[in-house]
């Protein structure tokens, strides 16, 4: 229960523009992620050329992108 809430407050700090909440919110789910990247890529061509490091960081990206144009969505129209 501890944990949904951190992961809601975090969402609701990343949706505030809180860079730091993304990353402390994809370094949280790390581990799992990883474990979950390394189980599905299961192509040694890719591999070879992209890390589940390199997709969590990509995520931790991604979410703050989507903060960004979520937010500018909410502004006024002039």
């Amino acid at each position: 229960m501890e944990r949904n809430n951190e992961f809601l407050t975090m969402m609701e700090r990343i949706k505030q523009g809180d860079e730091e909440a993304a990353t402390a919110l994809v370094r949280m789910y790390e581990p799992e992620l990883r474990r979950f990247i390394r189980f599905r890529m299961t192509s040694s061509s890719v591999r070879r050329f992209v890390d589940s490091l390199d997709i969590c960081q990509y995520l931790r990206g991604s979410l703050f992108s989507y903060q960004a144009i979520t937010s500018m969505s909410q502004l006024p129209i002039n």
